[in-house]
């Protein structure tokens, strides 16, 4: 695993009404302050990348759909420098991807449109 990424599964509870997922707290070993929360969609089989954040943290599920994630790590003084990591999430696998600072990350759809959600330590702004 690329230094700095982590997986945290997530606890579907269904019931006759439907269903609940928690998928971040504030006492999570991962969260560190609140920022932003944002959702993105991805259309089948269009990539959303390569994209390179210097100083944002990214923590996210994928709630509707399946979503593949490739990392890549380019940070020259990481032990894990060069290494890929592919996560496949989504209903079928309900995680909680974060990805630290510096990172280098693409997504996209295996389904029909996914939706993502992200909760960001510090506010982004898209260009």
């Amino acid at each position: 695993m690329i230094e700095g990424v982590s997986v945290k599964r997530l606890k579907v509870i269904p019931d006759e009404r439907g269903m609940l997922m928690e998928m971040m707290r504030s006492d999570d070993e991962v969260f560190e302050r609140f920022g932003q929360i944002y959702m993105t969609t991805a259309y089948p089989g269009v990539v959303k990348g390569w994209h390179y954040h210097k100083v944002q943290n990214d923590n996210f599920v994928a709630i509707r759909g399946m979503m593949k994630v490739v990392l890549y790590d380019n940070r020259k003084d990481s032990p894990t420098f060069g290494d890929i990591n592919e996560f496949f999430m989504g209903e079928h696998n309900p995680i909680l991807l974060h990805r630290s600072e510096e990172h280098t990350s693409e997504l996209q759809s295996h389904s029909f449109i996914s939706y993502a959600v992200f909760c960001l330590k510090k506010k982004n702004t898209p260009s």
